[in-house]
């Protein structure tokens, strides 16, 4: 976790934000919504607002932005493209053109890690990383945080372990999922793994 400077931090953040806009580039893809599978994770997506987009450029604006404190000599824009063509998140982000060529419903298993490592990571890192810089509220860390609205039922905010167990639920048994499709999402789980562990690894080693 590259909590040793405000500029580092910003930087990481810049590695991800990328493919997190392309994985919700295809999957809130207006052409989806009725799709007889990924229409359900869909629903699930708006119902807790999982999506990190708008999250992540308000940490990158907090961190590296030319309207925010100066913490960088790069401005946002000069950052993003920056990170944007490293070979790492390039190849990143063409595999998930890819599977959707393939199959859309393979972006599931993308989604599914990412989300749920957020989800389930992202309060202890938060609190990590708001300690290390004297972050009073979530500016910088709004794409860790997760504001779903209340049941307009009984008026109660799920916790982090009821969306988690709903979004299990969904790829589990309403996406029903064919067996060529399960065995798939399994291989993608692995690279998901590694590619992530390629991004990080760029930047431990441009750091």
């Amino acid at each position: 976790l590259c909590v040793t400077s405000r500029p580092l931090y910003g930087e990481a953040v810049a590695h991800m934000a990328p493919i997190f806009v392309k994985l919700e580039e295809h999957l809130l893809d207006p052409k989806y919504e009725n799709h007889p599978q990924l229409s359900h994770f869909i629903k699930l997506m708006k119902k807790y607002s999982l999506a990190r987009k708008e999250r992540y450029d308000a940490d990158l604006e907090f961190y590296l932005g030319e309207n925010s404190k100066k913490l960088t000599n790069s401005s946002l824009s000069e950052v993003k493209n920056r990170v944007r063509q490293t070979k790492e998140t390039m190849d990143y982000m063409q595999h998930l053109d890819d599977l959707v060529k393939e199959d859309p419903v393979l972006l599931i298993s993308c989604a599914y890690h990412m989300y749920l490592a957020t989800l389930v990571g992202g309060f202890i890192i938060r609190k990590i990383v708001q300690k290390a810089f004297g972050l009073s509220d979530d500016d910088g860390v709004k794409a860790l945080v997760f504001e779903p609205e209340a049941d307009p039922k009984t008026g109660v905010v799920p916790s982090p372990a009821a969306m988690k167990k709903d979004i299990k639920h969904c790829l589990n048994t309403e996406m029903k999922l064919t067996q060529k499709q399960q065995e798939r999402i399994l291989q993608e789980s692995t690279a998901v793994f590694e590619m992530n562990n390629r991004i990080f690894g760029s930047l431990a080693r441009d750091s």
